[in-house]
């Protein structure tokens, strides 16, 4: 949020690339710490997996997740163009959180979320708005609670999925239609679409985090 000043910073190695935790208060335990790189590494591990199953082809559990969170019908399951379309927002995601990142853990009831600046029309890989304003994630950390992290390791994998979806892909919310319900029992309202979807965080957050952990991930 506005005025939140992350003044303490811890700094861990994870695989090949270096996380930095960003906090309020000089409080945050070796457990505490172990707990958010394994949320971290285990996002990266999920990741890689969903990766792998599309390009194996889009069968089992891929096709039946597609078919919840992309809301593709199955049979027939993804297209072509489809495939390449989730394969590109999983690679960019992927790929930046195999990179140095850092994560911003806030306490301010916001379980996720990533800052943007306008910037001029036409900057290549720009976000346009339904306004026609052209945003960037480019430059900003991922903030994310860290009270969730600790309550819940799945929601918080999820919440880094869906936050570094927005940071390195420039996937967008849709409102309620594009939010999934706390148990993922559905989604908070009707009306997402499958063109939506297929831009939308929440459906690659738990779309990536149902296969998997299909996968033993």
């Amino acid at each position: 949020m506005p005025g939140t000043r992350f003044i303490f910073k811890t700094t861990r190695a994870l695989g090949g690339n270096t996380v930095h935790l960003r906090h309020k208060g000089p409080w945050l335990s070796n457990a505490d710490t172990n707990a958010i790189l394994g949320q971290v590494q285990t996002a990266k591990s999920m990741l890689s997996a969903t990766i792998a199953a599309i390009y194996n082809g889009v069968i089992g559990s891929a096709k039946r997740h597609a078919g919840t969170y992309f809301l593709i019908p199955n049979p027939p399951g993804p297209t072509v163009e489809q495939c390449r379309r989730i394969m590109e927002v999983l690679e960019l995601t992927y790929n930046g959180l195999n990179s140095d990142v850092t994560l911003k853990l806030g306490g301010d009831g916001h379980n996720g979320y990533v800052r943007q600046h306008r910037v001029a029309r036409g900057t290549p890989g720009s976000i346009v708005d339904s306004d026609g304003n052209h945003w960037t994630n480019e430059g900003h950390a991922i903030h994310i609670s860290k009270k969730l992290m600790l309550r819940s390791a799945d929601l918080g994998v999820i919440t880094v999925i869906h936050e570094a979806t927005h940071r390195y892909a420039n996937t967008l919310d849709h409102g309620f239609p594009g939010y999934r319900n706390g148990d993922d029992s559905g989604w908070m309202e009707p009306g997402l679409t499958v063109d939506q979807a297929l831009n939308n965080a929440d459906s690659y957050a738990y779309f990536t985090f149902g296969v998997g952990r299909d996968c033993n991930c």
